[in-house]
């Protein structure tokens, strides 16, 4: 993966190079390949009538389909068989954009040996327990959330809190 800047535009493939602005940020996704002309983008989403789901993702599917990204929406798989007939389909996205969920690091093995370039999408602080609970922290979900972050090719955080967290943990994080 390269670098994430601020450049307008939306999504081109000059100079054989995969580019995809989402508004705020553009990823710069390396080198494009003769069998892949168009870019696939696959969005995992907990429910498709979630606010942050509509806000940070089905808003945008028209503009991204109207300048050459075939995006796809779908929810997290609801165990470890349906992440393997996720990770085995042909052809693979180009990336993944994770919305919130904090993946186990079966998955991810899965995922990475798959190929897949990964985005996690995180607007809410999933690293805390809810505020139903007498304490609001938990070293699984932090620990988790750590992970999440780690292993991403990129990490969009919405907001400058949940930015500072996965700073120290990705080089790719907006």
């Amino acid at each position: 993966l390269g670098l994430l800047t601020s450049d307008l535009g939306l999504w081109t493939s000059d100079f054989g190079l995969w580019t995809l602005d989402f508004g705020l940020w553009t990823l710069d996704l390396g080198p494009s390949t003769p069998d892949s002309p168009i870019m696939r983008v696959l969005f995992l989403i907990l429910d498709p009538h979630h606010p942050a789901t509509r806000y940070r993702v089905t808003q945008y599917l028209e503009y991204l389909t109207a300048h050459g990204v075939v995006p796809t929406v779908e929810k997290f798989p609801e165990d470890y068989s349906g992440w393997k007939v996720l990770a085995a389909r042909r052809p693979a996205p180009d990336l993944a954009v994770i919305q919130k969920k904090r993946l186990n690091w079966l998955v991810w093995r899965l995922l990475k040996h798959a190929g897949w370039r990964t985005i996690y999408d995180v607007d809410d602080a999933v690293m805390y327990a809810s505020s139903r609970h007498r304490s609001p922290f938990s070293f699984i979900r932090m620990l988790k959330f750590k992970g999440m972050a780690r292993r991403s090719d990129a990490v969009i955080a919405g907001n400058a809190y949940l930015k500072s967290l996965a700073e120290p943990l990705n080089p790719n994080v907006h």
